[in-house]
């Protein structure tokens, strides 16, 4: 079971990978607690998120894990 503070930035591992990685897709495993990405170009992207979390801040698709 993993547990989350908040207050991530997502920003830094989504912009490098679309730049340096240029992935197909990125999968986040986060607890969801940080501001939306800033920088994202558009590469499809799944959140993996706890169960019960509020996420309608993220883009992208998302599934919920308990």
């Amino acid at each position: 079971f993993a547990t989350g503070r908040g207050g991530t930035t997502f920003d830094p591992a989504i912009e490098r990978s679309e730049n340096s990685l240029k992935p197909d897709a990125i999968l986040y495993f986060t607890d969801g607690q940080g501001p939306p990405p800033s920088r994202w170009k558009g590469t499809p992207l799944l959140w993996v998120l706890p169960a019960g979390i509020s996420s309608e801040h993220l883009p992208g698709e998302k599934v919920y894990i308990r």
